[in-house]
Order: C-alpha cells, then structure tokens, then sequence
C-alpha cells in the first residue's frame, strides 16, 4: 500500500501562531499535525453555518463601528466633542453603508440575509450608536513575541539548544473593537450565539484574555474585556432586545495574564517540539506518515474538527492523506 506523503513547509523561527491554532494544540495534537502543520483546508464553509453567521455579523458590526468612528473624528476635528455628533444622521449612514452588505447576504441565502438584518435591527434597537463609548480602534491586528518566562528555561526548536526559545513563537490577534468609556479602554469581543453563555464560561474564554495579554504587550492599557453578544435564533414568538443582546464584561489582572501567556507558550511549545520529533523520521511511500496522538471527545470531534473521517479512516489502518483529498480537502500555505 502507497501513502500519501503530505508536503511539509520549512519551520523558521519566529512561528506565528494564532488564538486558533492555540487552541487546536490543545485540543487534539492530530487536529493541529493535519490543520496547521500541513495545512489541510476545506474549502468555502456553508454561510449559513454558525461560523458563517459569525462572519457576517462580524462584517456588519465593522462597518457599523468604524460609521461611529467616522462621525466622532469627524466632530473633533471641527473643535468639538467626539460625543458631540449627530446620532441620528450616523444611524443613517451606518444603515447606508450596511445595506450592500445585507443585499450580498440575501444573495448568498435568503435566510442569512433576514437573519443578519434582524439581529442589526435589534442591535440598534438595543444599543443605538452606543454614544457613552469613544471608538478607539476597530479590527486592530497585531503580532507580538511570545516569550513569558517559560521561554526561557527552555531550549528553541530551530535555533540550536544553545539558546532558548524566547524568540520561537510569536502570537498575531485581531481584535473586534477597543473603545474607551469613562477614562478606561475595553476590549470588545462581538459574539452571535445559540444561548447566552454563563459567567463561567466567560471567565474561562481564553481568546479575549489573550488578546488583551497582548495588547498590554504593545503598551495598550486594556483594563477590563467586554463582550458583546447577540442571538442568532429567531424564535416564533416575540423576543424582547433584552432577550437577544446582552454585554457581561470580565477583567484579568497582570498577574492572572502572565499565567495565560505562560499556559499559551507550553501549549504551543511542546506540540511543536514533539511534532518536530516526528518529522525526523525517514518517510517512505510505503510507510504511513507519522501521526500525532489522537485526543478523541465525541464533542471536539462532532463540533470541532473537520478532519473527522479521515481520522477514523487512518485509525483503521487506512490512508488519510488520501481520505482527505477523497474529500475535497487541499494543501494550502498561503493562508495561516
């Protein structure tokens, strides 16, 4: 039997990694070997997937900010207050500029279309133009090196053992929206969820402390994080605003984030430390490629993970290189 030997892009330091592919090392090492050390990629998901509908919320919530900065800026630049705009004509234009937005939704699916433009509606509704907040920076993105201390005491994976691995990885965010209210920046995290989630949940939400670890990193005095939520089900009956959006907010002290970075590092650190391991194998045709444990949790693997099948395929002794191409599934370097 021939295997299918993936192609294996060279690892130079610094590795960027992302919020994403921290948490698909946590999750399973075979869901990261696949995803992100050989890049295997499906290809257009459905719009109308729970990811999809993230996606567009979070197009319409960009747009809809980045209306509000405009006006602010707008209102300083005249020698006014930044709070001192016109609410109302920012509503219109925020509706303006959203509509071609909402038309490209309709097109791709009529339902995605009605729903997105159901939660704005509500989001307006709810919230208006959020006037108490000063729009600092919308969709910021950053990379910053990820060296807490336990880079140090640790050897680099590409540089020799002589030196550490401060300078191995470093961690890129993209932030939705830092806005300042009442003297203090918070971080903005938009959310369309099913259900509301509890306060437990946010306290453990590793995405948002780690961009606000790093945002700190860049000398941003984030104080506390804020999220934003909005629920994508439209329900038979009527649902009051209060039903549909709801902003809990969280705050981490410095002490509480350089513990995140620390877990964040050897997180990232030991799956490519052992992933390199693996790769210093001789491979032949005939040999199936190395994997990675597998990590399996019927909720993960449901919900999670895209390589589902053809990680039971390669369980049972089969190719899943080949069950993925099978798939529809392909190679892809140009993306992170």
């Amino acid at each position: 039997m021939h295997f299918l030997q993936p192609q294996l892009p060279q690892l130079t330091a610094p590795v960027v990694v992302s919020n994403s592919e921290v948490e698909s090392a946590a999750r399973c090492d075979f869901q990261h070997q696949l995803g992100y050390r050989e890049r295997w990629t499906k290809g257009p998901f459905n719009p109308q997937s729970a990811a999809g509908q993230g996606i567009a919320w979070h197009e319409v919530l960009e747009v809809h900010y980045r209306t509000i900065q405009d006006f602010q800026q707008a209102a300083e630049a005249k020698g006014l207050p930044w709070w001192s705009f016109d609410q109302d004509a920012c509503v219109k234009e925020a509706r303006r500029r959203i509509q071609p937005l909402i038309d490209r939704f309709v097109a791709m699916s009529e339902d995605l279309g009605q729903l997105i433009s159901w939660m704005y509606a509500g989001h307006l509704g709810h919230w208006g133009v959020d006037p108490d907040w000063r729009i600092i920076d919308v969709e910021r993105a950053g990379q910053v090196p990820l060296s807490p201390p336990s880079a140090s005491e640790v050897p680099s994976l590409f540089r020799g053992s002589q030196t550490s691995a401060h300078l191995d990885f470093e961690f890129k965010y993209r932030a939705d929206l830092i806005i300042e209210e009442r003297g203090k920046l918070w971080l903005v995290d938009h959310k369309s969820v099913g259900n509301f989630p509890n306060q437990l949940d946010l306290d453990f939400d590793p995405q948002i402390d780690r961009y606000t670890w790093a945002l700190r990193q860049e000398g941003v005095p984030i104080y506390g994080q804020l999220f934003s939520q909005a629920r994508r089900k439209m329900l038979k009956r009527p649902q009051t605003l209060e039903e549909r959006h709801r902003r809990p907010r969280t705050y981490r002290t410095d002490a509480e984030l350089d513990s995140i970075a620390n877990d964040l590092f050897q997180v990232i650190y030991a799956r490519y430390e052992h992933q390199t391991r693996l790769e210093r194998y001789s491979i032949h045709p005939e040999t199936a490629p190395r994997d990675a444990p597998r990590q399996p949790s019927a909720r993960h693997c449901s919900f999670l993970c895209d390589f589902t099948e053809a990680c039971l395929a390669g369980r049972k002794g089969n190719d899943s290189r080949h069950y993925l191409v099978e798939l529809g599934l392909t190679q892809n370097f140009t993306r992170h």
